[in-house]
């Protein structure tokens, strides 16, 4: 059974047992992306007394997945870069135990203690006293004494946009210690169990507010981010990293608190801006939205257990009537006096118009100067433009598309015996992309790891929560479909989407995830690149298909009034 160590509330080292070690029967870490991250756990109530221990406001430190920190990415996030190589300084520690802080301070919380001879890689040697380092295992990172570290030698790290080809500087973990401070305790002599609930460090920030008014009005969002952290009311112990956070965001933040700043569902920064939300101890990492491949596949046969796929067309909208606001007559602001509409090319793709009125922040004043910053405009001409290109957005955004709904049941191969010995090869964390292969149903999808629960006493994942689909292909047999009934050319051309020629007569070709299922996202530049597995059945009207591979015809049917030809890839 796994020892926890549990410490006060105020301790200001973290590298000892702290008050004692406890000993749940059951402990597991649930985290969100970009949402909830709690500890939750349960201990049985024994004569020792260790488990009165257990009381709002103490911390506990467990095992959690956590990938290397972002700062190991940061140089090409910096430098706007596919690929960049990095050297890396590597250190050894040159005294009997040196401290690992969570700042650049000797009044720092203690995050570990390591012996002489431990390797740690410099991320931030500016510092005279003080260096940001990653322990070179694991890659827990924060503030080394300059003077209790020898140089060892240089690394040289191949980093991409989507997959650190080479990590010399560290060695990938599934998961790290991290800190939970305790916020409920439910004891039950009955049963003879105490229940404790505990949130990541990260949300002590839920305390600490604004001390000041502020609105920003399409500001880049680490600005915002940055403005309102080194405004907080109290001097936060965080540290927080906003590189790639360019995208404007708008919210009233005045005398929040930092975790709404960032979180609020509807103003939240992380949310208008799309990023992604590290969160590593007591540093906090905002970063844009970039896919990270490291080359973990989901196949049937190996360790897939199921794919269940649905379309859904019961909220595509096809014809838009955009309104704003007329400033003049206090009422609604329509295209020509509501003469006009907005309409999808994708109109014709279904039996009836799909139209809808949408309301955007859009108002003519004839009274005031045109103020794009503020969606405002002195003449109608400009606001009509201002309604068209916003109803455009939102079909570019697929408004007019089907929506698509995966859900995967699989298992993680470092979960099993037999692939223990290089788990950490197959190691995914959140916002990684998996690569889910279904030769039966013809389908290949990219999706990125959006939620999870973990397992402390094992150290394992019980669930992985697979979503946003960023590249699909499937094969769908057109004696299936109606005819006519999904076209081939859903996708948007000149926008990285996939042309026609890449699909197959009658293909599904929608880009949107089911309400519910998994969250939004388009389909990627690389889209249908991946050659047709054998097996994929392909329609046509009797030419054979150009796609590589050996392919054999199969049948032929007549499907409204056409002759089609079945034909089946064998090599």
């Amino acid at each position: 059974m796994i020892a926890i160590p549990l410490y006060s509330k105020s301790c200001s080292d973290f590298s000892t047992n702290g008050l004692c070690l406890i000993q749940p029967i059951e402990c597991t870490v649930e985290e969100t992306a970009n949402g909830l991250y709690e500890l939750t756990m349960e201990l049985p109530i024994e004569e020792d007394g260790r488990f009165s221990l257990v009381q709002p406001g103490a911390i506990v430190k467990v095992p959690t997945p956590a990938r290397e920190s972002p700062l190991y990415e940061l140089e090409a996030v910096t430098q706007q870069v596919t690929t960049t190589t990095v050297t890396r300084r590597i250190y050894r520690v040159n005294v009997s135990r040196a401290r690992l802080r969570q700042k650049a301070s000797s009044s720092g919380k203690t995050l570990s203690k390591h012996k002489k001879g431990v390797e740690v890689t410099l991320l931030d040697g500016s510092g005279s006293t003080w260096w940001k380092v990653s322990i070179l295992k694991g890659g827990a990172t924060g503030y080394m004494l300059a003077s209790d570290l020898r140089y060892s030698r240089t690394v040289t790290d191949r980093i991409t946009k989507t997959r650190p080809v080479t990590q010399n500087g560290i060695e990938v973990q599934v998961a790290r210690d991290q800190l939970f401070r305790i916020y409920s305790v439910e004891t039950d002599t009955e049963q003879g169990t105490l229940t404790a609930r505990a949130l990541h460090i990260f949300y002590d920030l839920r305390f600490d507010f604004l001390n000041a008014t502020y609105a920003p009005q399409n500001v880049a969002a680490n600005t915002a981010a940055n403005f309102c952290f080194q405004n907080l009311r109290y001097a936060p112990e965080h540290s927080l990293y906003t590189q790639g956070m360019t995208p404007p965001v708008s919210g009233e933040y005045s005398w929040k608190n930092f975790t709404e700043i960032l979180l609020d569902p509807d103003e939240g920064i992380v949310g208008q801006a799309r990023g992604q939300l590290f969160r590593d101890n007591f540093d906090i990492y905002l970063m844009s939205d970039e896919a990270r491949d490291m080359g973990v596949t989901v196949r049937r046969g190996k360790n897939l257990l199921g794919v269940t796929v649905t379309t859904d067309d019961s909220e595509v909208v096809t014809r838009i009537q955009p309104c704003g606001k007329n400033a003049d007559t206090n009422g609604n602001l329509w295209l020509n006096d509501r003469s006009d509409c907005i309409d999808s090319p994708k109109i014709d793709d279904y039996p009836v118009i799909r139209s809808q009125k949408i309301d955007y922040d859009v108002t003519f004043n004839s009274k005031e100067a045109t103020d794009a910053s503020k969606n405002t405009y002195h003449t109608k001409q400009e606001a009509w433009n201002a309604l068209r290109a916003a109803a455009q957005a939102d079909f570019d955004a697929g408004c007019d598309e089907p929506s698509y709904g995966m859900e995967v049941d699989f298992v993680l191969l470092e979960n099993t015996a037999e692939y223990q010995d290089y788990a950490r090869l197959q190691a995914v964390h959140l916002f990684d992309t998996v690569t889910v292969i279904d030769e039966l149903i013809g389908l290949t999808a990219k999706l990125r790891v959006t939620a999870y629960t973990w397992n402390v006493l094992s150290e394992q994942y019980e669930s992985v929560t697979l979503g946003d689909i960023q590249d699909m292909r499937q094969t769908t047999y057109s004696f299936n479909l109606a005819g006519g009934s999904v076209s081939g050319d859903k996708l948007q051309h000149g926008t990285g989407s996939t042309g026609t020629s890449d699909l197959a007569n009658g293909a599904v070709t929608t880009d949107k995830l089911a309400a519910g299922a998994v969250t939004t996202a388009k389909l990627s530049d690389a889209a249908l690149s991946a050659p047709w597995p054998v097996g994929s059945v392909y329609t046509n009207t009797g030419a054979t298909p150009t796609m590589p591979g050996t392919w054999s015809s199969i049948g032929t049917a007549t499907i409204g009034g056409v002759s089609v030809t079945y034909w089946q890839r064998t090599a």
